[in-house]
């Protein structure tokens, strides 16, 4: 294809771009309703509001619109409101009475949005498909307490555009993508190989992201927990919060410092495409997706480093995104942070490999400690205990490699990695030890699980089993396996173990390089195996020191170490490929492999589609940001939760207080004390340090306390002013949240400029190393 009809190409779709958007964006629409506007259906009105209450008996249809015509789109429809009781809501439908979302999801769809009475506003979104001149807008009467509706909004948003641009430049992306193979291929540029390979690969990750091709959710175990955080992390962007460490919506908009003692890099993903005009769904579904691929196309890569070979590098990549263990991650635990930091996992590994096994003079050895930082920084910020345990798996390899651990090039590269991984993650560190080290949290406490975790640990036959169950709880030893979630890597990758041990034995291993890789491969997968048993003595690893007792309470379940298993399982399974010159045995074990873990995934996948219970979420609205904290790790100790189920402001008996605005955890108010004696007023919001209170007019900073785990202000005598509490951080955080960015960039672009100059170099050097 010449380079004037590339142009010409280009022109059209920029045309049709610029059409779509005129199409999508107009016709403009921003309407508010005042109460002369509205239909009232029983209650009072007056030309200020409309109003209800329990006296009237009646309950339903309060108040509604007219008929409104309204086109595709993402709408904002806001009500301003008072009331005295939880029951009444903010509803829209096409028809005069109920529609079911399900009934309605191909015109529109949109979540009830409570009318509680911590609020005066409350806005939800609406996502219309198909335009129509039907729909309506009102508010339900709950039938308890006093419900006054000054005003009702719509507003079309930019977010039906921004996710049809994306759509849109994804589609033709995709197509332009297809002319340049058929290009590329007409030209010979491509081999029949490379399209083998790719068809294979994308066969994985379709199939691993199998149970998404419904209209919901299949709701696991932490699923609310982390579409919270997405939303938290949503809100926080919108804010113009940096970097976003409280998620202020969440208990009730009396904040959660989530964002500071777990790691949420990527969840920056999906927060993005919610701002862009996606559903929570719709935006969880894709980054489901986007790990499926980002962990096949990885583990590809590292595969084929490791073993030199396509074919071999094939075979890893389909057993690790096929994984039982890893699959059970995404759709039965909804363990975002664990399953993202998997991703990470084969870049570890293969950065360890090349490390020990170039020689020290090779080419870019000195450049190693790129790899390796992409890696430890991927797991640091997304999963800390996943990182603990690839840390002790780490040392203890560095320890058994002695030898060549403190070879001073060698020993230069894994400094660097220390420094670096450091460097590129110092934004979430410093936060996070900064609160760690102070203490006081719940998740830094070691009597957290105070009668261990080894009870929690898993029995053999469940890590090798073949999967047949698809829910179940966390359930302790001492009630059996029955009724427990499934914990198991799966029966086919579990035969992993036994090549390992047939490739020794058989003598397939030459070199006393790959006898010891597979050899420390198999030590560390027993190892990672006993670890997840209820046989490890954790508890008495956990009375015998203090320091122990806090790490290992952290790690909370034993079988969080099955994802060291999974990938010491498929890197062995890699490395005995590679020693195997007899093309049937090659075959036979390759092809025997993928099959077993194929049915296993395959079965495994149904039952989720076939058992899991449906959830459909389309905006925060329909989130409890109460039980989304799940065991409250985060919380200040020994408070209650229920502290945080309401807001509210309790001023001292000296005190004149005024609350004149509150959006979360954002409050400003007036105050004076005219006594002799110090005041105080205490929020419902959760304390952290990091909150300040200042004087509007002379910015002077007021004294906080805590009071059962929330934010007090002290007001002196004599004191009056106007004062906005809220949550600043440090500047320290936002330094180093630079820092972080800045040093990222660099280490992706050095990773491009040095594996690209590098590469025909090594393939080289390899080719005739294996020889």
């Amino acid at each position: 294809m010449t380079k004037n009809r590339w142009k010409c190409l280009a022109g059209i779709q920029a045309g049709i771009l610029f059409f779509l958007i005129l199409i999508l964006a107009f016709p403009m629409v921003n309407k508010t309703f005042y109460a002369d506007d509205l239909i009232c259906e029983f209650g009072k009105t007056d030309d200020k509001a409309v109003y209800a209450d329990e006296n009237t008996d009646l309950r339903g249809w309060f108040v509604k619109t007219g008929k409104l015509r309204l086109g595709y789109g993402i709408y904002k429809v806001t009500v301003e409101y008072e009331s005295t009781a939880d029951s009444s809501f903010l509803y829209f439908t096409s028809e005069k009475e109920f529609a079911t979302e399900v009934d309605n999801i191909d015109k529109f769809y949109s979540d009830v949005a409570y009318l509680t009475k911590d609020y005066n506003t409350v806005t939800t979104d609406v996502y219309i498909n198909l335009k129509s001149d039907d729909y309506y807008m009102g508010c339900v009467f709950g039938g308890e307490g006093m419900l006054t509706i000054k005003s009702i909004s719509i507003h079309k948003g930019i977010g039906g555009v921004l996710k049809g641009i994306i759509v849109y430049v994804l589609i033709v992306s995709l197509l332009d993508m297809l002319i340049i193979f058929r290009e590329k291929r007409r030209k010979g540029k491509i081999q029949d190989e490379s399209i083998k390979v790719f068809f294979v690969l994308a066969a994985a990750v379709v199939i691993s992201s199998f149970p998404l091709g419904v209209d919901y959710l299949t709701k696991g175990h932490d699923l609310l927990f982390h579409l919270s955080r997405i939303e938290g992390i949503k809100n926080g962007i919108l804010s113009g919060q940096f970097p976003i460490k409280i998620y202020t919506n969440w208990l009730c908009g009396n904040g959660y410092a989530a964002g500071v003692y777990y790691g949420d890099m990527v969840l920056y993903i999906p927060a993005l495409l919610r701002i862009a005009g996606f559903n929570c769904m719709q935006s969880y579904k894709i980054f489901v997706v986007l790990c499926n691929i980002a962990t096949c196309a990885v583990s590809f890569y590292c595969f084929k480093g490791i073993s030199g070979s396509t074919k071999t590098g094939t075979v890893g990549a389909v057993l690790y995104t096929l994984s039982v263990y890893r699959l059970i991650d995404i759709y039965v635990r909804c363990s975002v942070g664990e399953y993202a930091a998997m991703v990470f996992l084969p870049i570890i590994v293969y950065g360890l490999y090349r490390l020990y096994t170039d020689e020290v003079d090779s080419v870019g050895f000195s450049k190693r400690w790129i790899v390796l930082v992409i890696g430890f920084a991927g797991i640091i910020n997304t999963h800390l205990i996943t990182c603990e345990m690839v840390a002790g798996f780490t040392i203890l390899f560095c320890l058994i490699m002695s030898k060549k651990t403190f070879k001073k090039k060698r020993f230069i590269v894994l400094l660097k990695t220390v420094i670096y991984t450091s460097i590129v993650c110092i934004g979430f560190l410093l936060p996070f030890f900064q609160y760690f080290i102070k203490g006081g949290i719940i998740a830094v406490d070691t009597d957290h699980f105070p009668n261990g975790i080894q009870q929690y640990g898993a029995y053999l036959s469940q890590i090798f089993e073949f999967v047949t169950a698809v829910s179940g709880d966390v359930m302790k030893t001492d009630t059996g396996m029955a009724g427990e979630m499934p914990i198991s890597v799966g029966a086919g990758l579990g035969f992993g173990i036994v090549v390992m041990v047939y490739v020794l034995v058989m003598g397939y291993a030459k070199r006393k390089q790959d006898k010891r890789g597979i050899f420390i491969v198999i030590i560390f997968t027993v190892l990672s195996v006993w670890l997840s048993t209820c046989w490890f003595p954790w508890n008495l690893l956990k009375e015998s020191s203090s320091k122990l007792s806090g790490i290992i309470s952290n790690i909370q379940f034993p079988w969080r170490f099955l994802s060291i298993t999974t990938i010491m399982l498929v890197a062995g399974v890699v490395l005995s490929l590679s020693v195997i010159a007899d093309k049937r045995t090659y075959f036979s074990i390759a092809v025997g492999l993928i099959m077993l873990n194929l049915i296993q995934s395959l079965s495994f996948l149904s039952g989720v589609l076939n058992e899991a219970e449906a959830y459909r979420v389309y905006q925060e609205n329909d989130l409890d940001m109460v039980t989304a904290v799940a065991g409250a790790e985060y919380l200040p100790s020994n408070v209650l939760l229920q502290l945080f189920e309401v807001q509210y402001a309790v001023p001292s008996d000296n005190v004149d207080f005024a609350q004149e605005y509150r959006n979360q955890n954002h409050v400003e108010f007036s105050v004076s004390n005219d006594s002799t004696c110090e005041g105080t007023v205490l929020f419902s919001i959760v304390y952290y340090d990091g909150y300040t209170a200042t004087d509007s007019d002379t910015g002077e900073k007021l004294d906080l306390y805590m009071d059962n785990g929330r934010v007090g202000v002290k007001i002196n005598p004599g004191y009056s002013g106007h004062v906005v509490l809220k949550f600043t951080g440090y500047t320290s955080w936002r330094i180093t949240a630079i820092i972080s960015i800045v040093s990222t960039i660099m280490l992706l672009v050095e990773f491009i400029k040095v594996y690209c100059r590098i590469g025909a170099e090594w393939r080289l050097v390899w080719t005739k190393r294996r020889g």
